[in-house]
Order: structure tokens, then C-alpha cells, then sequence
């Protein structure tokens, strides 16, 4: 390891109490660490700012929770790196490394570590009007079709590859990654995914149609999703909670996995069950 960014979280590191451990450990180690001018008081701690992010950083360290994760895999992304989420939320499915265990940090250096490639979801809109909008941000969890503040169901049609067709009236639509498969969409009833498995699927959001069971598809198809509305009802297009679009009547949102792949860092072997069980039951203590 050598150069690495660090975003750290002053919203829920106060005083970058942890923050300014994770740059000890890895100064500790040789690596150069850099972070955005905005944390700039972290140079006293040898920390390094930059305005533009080094191209030849070799990982992303985020603090935070699943959410600061999500914000930070563009960056990752682009500069084709790994991401490490260390936890400072609550449930942190995304995050590898919790506060009390920052000595795993050495790991790195050691190459006593894994980089799994998550899979990544990417989004086309075809407007009623005939033109076509790519939308630049991959999902990481999932995409989501629903009202951005109007209150009702929405009329949504669901295409697949032969052009078979299911319409739905319900609050909106999910389509989940297998990472995305443990948030969102379980919450609205939709099946977990091992995060090997080479699909994704779609949920309804509370929907009033006889039909209303999650669908997987394969990573090679395409899913259409259609506003129905016939009422001028405009649609929110969500990337990971992000709006990204409006979908007016007649526009198409098309759905496909991208070839790029978001990498992260994971110290264990534990499974996904295993893993999202440990961290909700740790969520759960924390209520208390």
C-alpha cells in the first residue's frame, strides 16, 4: 500500500477521534494519506490534502455508514480502486472494518486481505419524446422507480428481453444488486442474495396488483421500466436514494448491469447471512 485516500466523517466522527486513529495506523505502516482540503486540520496528523484526488491512489477508506459508502463509490469507481467502509452507523453492511478493530488496517500491508468485485447497476432513460438520456452514476445497491412527492400509486409496466410485460399500481419499483438485495428491497419483501450470484432482481413497493412477488433476472438481461401513468403523474428515477431523473408519462427507464465493478476490501470469509446477522444484532444493541 502506498498512497490512500481517506474521507472521513466529522458528522459522526467528532473531533476525527477515528479518523485520526486509521491515519496513525496506516502512517505507521509507510503509506502516504491523503484527504479532500475540506479536512485539512488532519495534516496535523500527517495526513496530506489534495484538491484533485491522486490518480495513483491504490485504495478509498470511508468513514461512516452504507449511505457515505454509496457517496464515496463514484470516486472508487473512476479511479478503478478499492473501497474499505469503516462503521460509524449503525447497520453498515457495506462497511468492512468497525472502530474497534482498526488493527485489521494491518492486513494491508501484509496482503492478508480480500478484493471482491461487487456488481454494479447501470440506467438508460428513452423519454416520450423520442431523445435518450444515460445516466452517469452506477448503482451500487439499487435503482429505484417511484413519486418524488406526490402522493398515490403509480402505473408502472415491467418489459423483459422477449418483450413479455407485467403492469403493476404500487408506491414504485426496486431493482436490487445482490449487495442492494440486504437493504431496500428486503425491507419491501424482496429475496437476499449471496453477492456471488450472477443476477439481480426486482420488487414491488407495496403493490395492489395479484402479482406482486420479486423477479430475478439474469446479469445479461435488460428490464424496462415503463411510467404508465395516464393522470400526467411524474416518476422519480433514484440511484442508491440519489435522484438522478424524472420519469414523465411515457418515459422508459432501461436497466441493464454494467461491465464495470465496484471493489472492496473484506478482512473475513463470513458470509452474507452470517455478516448481515452479526451487524443487526449489534444494531439492535445499540438501541438499547
Amino acid at each position: 500500500m502506498e498512497k490512500i485516500i481517506l474521507i472521513p466523517n466529522p458528522y459522526k466522527d467528532k473531533s476525527y477521534r477515528v479518523a485520526r486513529r486509521v491515519i496513525y495506523h496506516l502512517r505507521q505502516k509507510g503509506a502516504e494519506v491523503y484527504v479532500s482540503e475540506e479536512h485539512k486540520s488532519l495534516v496535523w496528523d500527517d495526513a496530506q490534502t489534495y484538491k484533485i484526488p491522486p490518480k495513483d491512489a491504490c485504495l478509498c477508506i470511508v468513514m461512516g455508514g452504507d449511505g457515505s459508502v454509496l457517496d464515496a463509490a463514484p470516486l472508487a469507481i473512476e479511479l478503478n480502486i478499492p473501497i474499505l467502509g469503516v462503521n460509524l452507523g449503525r447497520l453498515g453492511y457495506l462497511s468492512t472494518l468497525e472502530p474497534d478493530r482498526l488493527s485489521l488496517l494491518d492486513r494491508l500491508f501484509s496482503g492478508k486481505f480480500k478484493v471482491k468485485d461487487n456488481m454494479l447497476l447501470s440506467a438508460s432513460v428513452h423519454k416520450g419524446n423520442g431523445t435518450d438520456l444515460k445516466i452517469d452514476r452506477l448503482s451500487v445497491n439499487d435503482i429505484v422507480i417511484c413519486h418524488d412527492q406526490n402522493f398515490g400509486l403509480a402505473d408502472i409496466s415491467l418489459l423483459d428481453n422477449a418483450g413479455n410485460t407485467i403492469n403493476y399500481r404500487a408506491d414504485g419499483m426496486i431493482v436490487a444488486t445482490p449487495a442492494g438485495s440486504s437493504a431496500y428491497s428486503l425491507s419491501a419483501g424482496g429475496p437476499l442474495m449471496e453477492s456471488g450470484v450472477d443476477a439481480f432482481c426486482v420488487t414491488p413497493i407495496c403493490s395492489h396488483s395479484f402479482f406482486n412477488r420479486s423477479i430475478l433476472f439474469s446479469a445479461s438481461s435488460t428490464v424496462t421500466l415503463k411510467n404508465n401513468s395516464e393522470r400526467g403523474q411524474e416518476l422519480a428515477l433514484l440511484i442508491d436514494g440519489r435522484i438522478s431523473e424524472k420519469l414523465l408519462p411515457g418515459d422508459e427507464a432501461q436497466i441493464t448491469v454494467s461491465d464495470k465493478k465496484l471493489k472492496m476490501v473484506y478482512f473475513s470469509d463470513s458470509g452474507m447471512l452470517n455478516t448481515l446477522w452479526r451487524k443487526m444484532e449489534a444494531a439492535e444493541l445499540n438501541k438499547e
